[in-house]
Formats: C-alpha cells, structure tokens, sequence
C-alpha cells in the first residue's frame, strides 16, 4: 500500500485527507457549502459524530463565521454530502465499545514480541503518554521463525471473563502488476464484473465451484452435495425478493401503529376544546387511552420480528459482500494484463426506474462496498482505478459505432447490425476505455447529449 498507518492519529488524518480529495474532485459546492464542508471535516467533534449517523442539523458550529455561512446553506444537503463522501470510512470510525467487549486495532510498527521460558510478552505502546508496557500472556503466541511476516494486531477486552485477547493478521504477499494497459470494468446484476479482455466474473464463479465439485466427489466426500455453486446474481434477485415479502408485513403493522398514534393525538386535542361537555370530553379521554394501548401493544409484540428481521437482513447482506470479494479476486487473480482499471461512476443516485422490482434492486444494490473492495484490492497490486462518465457506453456498439439493440429476454446479449451478437456488458467496459483515453474532457457532469454525439461520431 502506498500509506503505512502507524497510529489511530495517522489513520484519522489520511482518512479526512481522502475524504477532503474525494470531495474537491466529485461534488459541486458554492463558496458557502465549501467552507461549512471543509470546516466540519477539519473539526473530529463534529465530523465523527456524522460517522456515527448523527444528523448534521443537530450539531453545534462555535465558530461565528462559518454559523453565520451556514445560515445561507442547506443543511440537509451538507449533510448528504458529508455522509456519501465519508460512506467507506464508516468502519474504520466505529466506537470502541461494544456490548460484550472492547476492541482496538494495532499497527504491526507499533507492537514487538519476544519469547521466553513457556510464554510470549508483547509490548505495545500506549496511545496518550507514547510510552511502551509489556503484555505477559499465558501461552505461547505463535509467530514465525523468521519473523518475515508480521501483520496488524487486534487487542480485545472481553467483560464477560475479565481477559485480553489478542489476534494477528499475517500479510499476504502480493506481487505488482507489471502491464501498463488500460482495462474498462463493468459492473451489474447479471454478471458482477465484465472486463474490456472478454473476462466475465460469473462464468470463473461458475468454473471455479464446478471444478471444487469434481475435485470432491473424486475424493466421495459428502461436501459436493451441499456446496453453494450460486453466483452474486442468483443470490441477490431472491434475497431481495425474501426481505421485500417480509418488509410488507412489519410495514403493514407499522402503519397501523401510525395511524393509531395519529388518531389518538386528534382525540387529545379534541378532549382540550373549552365548550366540551363533561361526558363527551371524559369519552375523549377514554378512547385516548385505548387507541394509545392499541399502538402500545403492537410495539411490544413486533420488537422480536424486527429484530430477527435486522439479523436475517444483516446475513444476507454479509453473504453477498463474500460473493463480492470472491468475485473480485478470481478477475484479478485470471487477468494478469491490468495495468489500470476504468470504471464507471457507481453512484446511482437518481437512477429510476418505471417497475418498482427495479427500483428496489437498484436501492438494494450494494455499490460502494463493490467500489471500495475494487479499489483496496487492485491497489494491493498497485492498479489504479478512474471513473469516468458511463452515459451510452451499452448502447453503441465498441468496432464500428452504431447503435446497438437489447435482448429482452436476456439481458446480457446485444446486437449490433454490423458485428452481429455481442456481450452487452463487455461491449459497455469497451467503451468506458474509449472514453478515458480518447476524451479526458468528459467528466461526471457533462451533458448526456455531448456524450451522445461522440459515440455518433465514430
């Protein structure tokens, strides 16, 4: 990698240095917006508690200048733009404290280890006062005879059991790429990654298990039988699916719930009215009550459905971060001629559709975890990653220009009159490559219509 993080200091600082590029480079702000902006992530009392999901408008500004800026900003907009800039850093901000335990994370510069007779003695160093104490544990700490690899440490604190444990990451060699040639990656649904050198994600997923499955059933093992041979696509479109059923239940009763609470309030109100009869104002009071014991009961009976909800919902999207991560690396492991990866702009906000199921896939589509795992893996490989603008790039056909058609019933097929089938996907990477060597004027916000008239002009 290109930065060592020595400390949790260091981390922060190259973190808002990241955050501050990211924000320079992809977002338009007036002078006002910039300097509230740029303010908020310079100050960790008022940035962290964003990363935290704390809303922008109930935070206090000090300074008088900047409160006096904001006063002609939106802070709700400040607001989106502090939190889409800083959505990959979220994890690395988290609170130490846990329910059952605490946790920190050390870097392998800030930690030695040294046998002696039946034990190991770590020494760290301490985050306030940099001064360094030792650690005795009550075994042995495996590490390696020569000590060539050493990676960061995890200290945990479990409450439970009044213990330390500790854990260690070994680092994984990984060698440079040495091509220098620009390859376009398109992401979707149907196929996760598709690349300019004909290389699609689902078909290595596909291989990879069906050689996993031979393999086991020469050895007759009983694994063959349970192995999970489906792809990031056939896991999605039913999971979606499955918490969109599930969803319309607990909104449906939410709704009531809403309702009642809404009904209750208007009982109330009309209770306090002065020229109410005594008996019509103590039957006010009655259905009050009853409404609002109504409401009640459907919060306390549906907390274990919401959280076996939550659970499933955080399952599923753990098992399709896996399928990411795979995915990922049997591209970069099969195609050995990247020198640096072209992307499209994975932002779709504002992306609609006119079929809701299209508009639930897109909303539940994870793309800045599928943007950030590309960006961390190819840069283990030292592979840049750019974006570029993605209007058109699966409408024009790569070879000759002309426009192409889709195959309704499969949509990774595409037809071009001139050069007949083509993979939709794969002639869509094409294109992103054309764009960032041939017209490095484009950017995120140049007018489709411009764009248009380039594919056109071929």
């Amino acid at each position: 990698m290109k930065y060592i993080i020595a400390s949790r200091k260091f981390m922060d600082e190259e973190i808002i240095r990241r955050i501050k590029d990211e924000l320079y480079t992809k977002y338009k702000m007036n002078p006002q917006e910039s300097s509230v902006v740029f303010y908020v992530v310079k100050t960790p009392s008022l940035f962290k508690p964003i990363l935290w999901n704390h809303r922008f408008e109930s935070l206090e500004i000090s300074n008088k200048d900047i409160a006096g800026r904001l006063k002609k900003c939106d802070p709700a907009r400040i607001h989106r733009l502090l939190t889409h800039a800083a959505r990959r850093y979220r994890q690395y901000h988290k609170p130490v404290h846990t329910n059952r335990g605490s946790w920190m994370k050390i870097d392998k510069n800030g930690y030695t280890i040294r046998h002696e007779e039946n034990t190991t003695i770590i020494q760290l160093m301490g985050l306030g006062n940099q001064e360094p104490f030792e650690v005795k544990l009550r075994g042995i700490f495996y590490t390696s005879k020569k000590e060539k690899t050493r990676g960061n440490l995890t200290v945990l604190y479990n409450r439970e059991k009044n213990r330390l444990v500790f854990q260690r990451l070994v680092e994984v060699r990984n060698h440079p790429s040495k091509s220098e040639k620009n390859v376009g990656v398109d992401a979707g649904i149907t196929s996760l990654l598709s690349t300019s050198n004909n290389i699609l994600s689902a078909e290595l997923k596909k291989k990879k298990t069906e050689d996993k499955k031979q393999a086991l059933l020469k050895k007759k093992s009983k694994a063959a039988e349970t192995l999970d041979q489906r792809t990031y696509k056939e896991c999605f479109y039913p999971a979606s699916d499955f918490l969109s059923a599930r969803g319309v239940q607990r909104n449906r009763m939410r709704d009531r719930r809403k309702n009642l609470l809404k009904q209750a309030g208007l009982e109330k109100c009309a209770s306090k009215k002065p020229d109410l009869a005594p008996q019509e104002k103590k039957a006010c009071e009655e259905r009050t009550y009853s409404l609002l014991r109504k409401a009640e009961r459907i919060r306390k009976n549906n907390t274990r459905g919401r959280k076996s909800f939550a659970r499933q919902s955080r399952k599923i999207q753990v098992h399709l971060e896996c399928l990411i991560n795979e995915e990922i690396a049997l591209v970069l492991k099969t195609d050995q001629n990247i020198g640096h990866i072209v992307m499209e702009d994975l932002d779709i906000r504002g992306a609609a559709s006119k079929y809701k199921r299209m508009n639930r896939l897109l909303s539940e589509w994870m793309y800045g975890v599928l943007q950030e795992r590309i960006e961390y893996k190819a840069g283990l490989k030292e592979i840049g990653v750019s974006y570029v603008n993605q209007a058109y790039s699966s409408q024009y056909c790569h070879i000759c220009g002309a426009k192409v058609t889709r195959d309704k019933s499969a949509h990774e097929k595409a037809f071009c009159p001139v050069h007949k089938e083509m993979n939709a996907d794969i002639n869509a990477a094409s294109n992103l490559v054309w764009i960032y060597e041939n017209h490095p004027e484009i950017t995120k916000w140049t007018p489709r219509e411009s764009i248009k008239k380039l594919y056109e002009a071929l």
